[in-house]
């Protein structure tokens, strides 16, 4: 019985370690392993070292910083005070190249050409007072019903020979004042380098505190009028002394400053004949502009009751002119 028990035991054993066997076969299938020959040594060594994600750095330094911070401070410049000015030290005064003569003043001449519409005037109002001189009937009839009479067209012709004669004037006029004002260009040039070279003459050979007495110590004035009469006071005062005898010791005699005082008269003899130049020629054009007017106007009337007539009667002839 010991033996058939143990038998059995033995065959049941034995059946269930193969039961076992085939079972875990089964789970866990047999993978052959890889040659591991050609790998390296440590896997950790070819692979790359893990990064860490870490936030942006803030650069400070880089960040853009305010304007004002991006200019450079500037050092402050202490104030240059000028050197204290003693009394006995004299004034400076300009240099021979310091004082040339000042800018011509602007004159506002008068316009040199007369307008083309005044001659194209007189031209038109010539041609229809040509045309209206001999009509033939009825047209003369009609004129004189509408009251473009002889007289009418006798007083047209005496304002178109005023307008012709007030160019002629008009024109010599601004021929006139052209030579005026060339004169008296010429003779302000001679008169202020003459003025500017005793100045400077004067400067050099008085003393510092007679300057005031003679004007010196300021500019020559750019208006011809104020010059002329600046001029006149500090010559006259060089012609006396001490000045007169300071003056002649520097080579500046009382002749010499005689001749300058003449030039400042002829300039304002020039500077008056210059002016009524001027007038004559603004009233020659102010003669002239009238009488273009009183032309124009009556030239339009003329040809406003001309061609009334010539519509009303169309079986006339139009005069010349119309």
């Amino acid at each position: 019985m010991a033996s058939q028990h143990a038998a059995a035991t033995s065959k049941t054993n034995g059946k269930v370690h193969r039961q076992s066997s085939r079972k875990f076969s089964r789970k866990v299938p047999h993978k052959p392993a890889k040659a591991t020959a050609a790998a390296p040594a440590a896997t950790v060594d070819t692979l790359p070292a893990p990064t860490v994600e870490q936030p942006a750095p803030v650069i400070v330094a880089e960040a853009p910083a305010p304007l004002v911070d991006s200019i450079e401070p500037v050092a402050p410049v202490a104030p240059v005070e000028p050197p204290p000015v003693t009394a006995a030290a004299p004034a400076p005064q300009p240099s021979a190249q310091e004082e040339p003569p000042p800018p011509a003043e602007e004159e506002h001449p008068t316009p040199s050409e007369q307008a083309i519409s005044l001659r194209e005037l007189l031209y038109h109002v010539g041609k229809q007072l040509t045309g209206l001189a001999a009509v033939p009937e009825p047209l003369a009839t009609y004129l004189e019903e509408n009251g473009i009479t002889a007289a009418y067209l006798s007083a047209i012709g005496s304002l178109h020979s005023v307008l012709e004669s007030g160019l002629a004037t008009r024109q010599q006029a601004m021929s006139d004042e052209d030579v005026a004002v060339r004169q008296l260009e010429s003779a302000r040039y001679l008169a202020k380098t003459e003025y500017a070279t005793y100045r400077q003459t004067a400067r050099f050979a008085l003393a510092p505190e007679y300057h005031s007495a003679l004007g010196l110590t300021s500019p020559m004035p750019a208006r011809l009028g104020i010059f002329i009469g600046t001029a006149r006071e500090s010559l006259a005062a060089a012609q006396r002394e001490p000045y007169a005898g300071l003056l002649a010791i520097a080579a500046f005699s009382a002749e010499r400053v005689q001749a300058v005082a003449t030039l400042i008269d002829l300039l304002q003899t020039l500077l008056d004949a210059r002016n009524a130049a001027h007038l004559a020629a603004l009233a020659a054009t102010r003669s002239r502009n009238e009488t273009a007017r009183e032309l124009r106007r009556a030239a339009r009337q003329l040809t406003v009751e001309v061609n009334s007539i010539l519509r009303l009667h169309p079986e006339v002839n139009r005069p010349d002119g119309f």
